[in-house]
Formats: C-alpha cells, structure tokens, sequence
C-alpha cells in the first residue's frame, strides 16, 4: 500500500506595516518563517491589555524593562515569552530563549532576546533577534 503523499503546510499573514506591493496596490503579505516571525515579534513587543477586543493577547515584557537588572528579571522575561508564545502561536515549538544585556553600558538598558523555535511542519530551526528597548 503507497503512503499518502504529506502537502507542506503553507502560512501567510497580512504585513502589520502596511507596506504597498510594488506590483499592485494589495499590502504585502508574509509567507512562513517570515509570517511566523512577524507573529512572535508581535506577542512580544504587544502590552497586555493593548487590544481591546483581545486584552489577554501579548505579553508583560515592557513592565519588566524598568526593573534593575540582574539574572532574575532576565529569567521572568525568559519564562513570560516562552508562556505567551506558547499560548498565542500554536505554529512553533519553542526551543529556547536567551535574554542578555545588549551592551555593558549601565545607562543603557537595551535587551537582546533571542528565540530559537521550530515550526511545526519543519524540522528545520529558526532563529529570531529582538532588541527590547526601555522607553525614554
């Protein structure tokens, strides 16, 4: 008996910018890995409360910019984003994230986020930086 053939999962989502197609006037769309990047830059970077018809969508990551920095804030935001992309993006699998200081500077309290995730009709792993920067 012949194994049915297994179709590859296609993901495409509307580019949140806005951006115009150079070949028509539709918005651009986002195809897989970029789609599903786009997605998690969103939940991270979205405050809860922020969409009023979704209060529960995002994360608390901004609120935690302000505290001081040591390993334990690093790890509530680590385990905050591994949580809320776990319940907002049933397309990964999250593999790690890793949350440092983007530069030794003590004024400067920029952090650099890297998510490791793995797309669930992939093996393949994909790596993702996001600079998280403390409002002025």
């Amino acid at each position: 008996m012949q194994s049915p053939l297994i179709k590859e999962i296609y993901f495409s989502d509307i580019d949140t910018q806005f951006t115009q197609s150079p070949i028509n006037d539709d918005v651009v769309s986002l195809k897989n890995f970029e789609s599903i990047k786009r997605s998690v830059k969103n939940i991270i970077s979205t405050n809860k409360g922020e969409r009023p018809l979704n209060p529960d969508f995002g994360s608390d990551v901004r609120s935690l910019l302000f505290e001081p920095d040591s390993d334990l804030v690093r790890l509530a935001i680590e385990e905050e984003i591994e949580i809320q992309l776990s319940n907002f993006e049933p397309r990964i699998e999250v593999l790690s994230v890793t949350v440092s200081n983007s530069s030794e500077r003590i004024d400067n309290y920029d952090l650099n986020v890297i998510v490791e995730f793995s797309p669930l009709n992939s093996q393949q792993v994909v790596t993702l930086n996001v600079v998280l920067e403390r409002a002025r």
